[in-house]
């Protein structure tokens, strides 16, 4: 709520509380406080080392205590920083762990790493494997009636054609 209010430093105060008092009670789920101060940091501040120190520790606890559901969306967290911070081959070598992950099937969590990639190729200019991984998105969106990963998937094309002088 706090959040949504704007009221930023009130939010990160009752984040790094709900993670202590998890702490205290030696609790796994303290990895998800620390997910949503990541995603303040990321999102609302603007403060990408913030956000990737807060995404890093709740992989390090979500390894700890086997949490294997989350730790592939915590990859693609910490992905999607490093695109941010422009820091596109290591959001790729991030991405491409959540592809080669041990039975790692969720349609979601691929679809959402293959436009991942897409994008962090689209970012660095490399329109070819770009369009390659958004088609793989794509195609993967629609068979698993992922509506919104199909509207990014093909917002992504219509900027790769774009930049293709495919659009005048």
């Amino acid at each position: 709520v706090l959040r949504d209010r704007y009221d930023y430093a009130g939010a990160r105060v009752h984040y790094n509380r709900a993670q202590r008092l998890y702490e205290k009670l030696k609790h796994p789920d303290q990895l998800y406080p620390l997910r949503y101060l990541g995603f303040l940091f990321e999102s609302s501040l603007h403060d990408y080392d913030g956000a990737l120190e807060q995404f890093n520790q709740a992989l390090s606890i979500a390894r700890a205590h086997s949490r294997h559901a989350i730790i592939p969306r915590l990859y693609l967290d910490i992905a999607r920083v490093h695109r941010q911070k422009g820091s596109y081959i290591a959001a790729i070598a991030t991405t491409r762990e959540v592809l080669t992950m041990k039975g790692q099937n969720d349609p979601g969590v691929r679809g959402e790493a293959l436009l991942e990639l897409a994008r962090d190729y689209w970012y660095l200019g490399d329109y070819a494997q770009a369009r390659e991984n958004q088609k793989k998105a794509l195609d993967l969106a629609i068979k698993s009636a992922k509506a919104f990963l199909e509207i990014q998937a093909m917002s992504l094309a219509g900027l790769i054609d774009l930049n293709e002088g495919k659009f005048r």
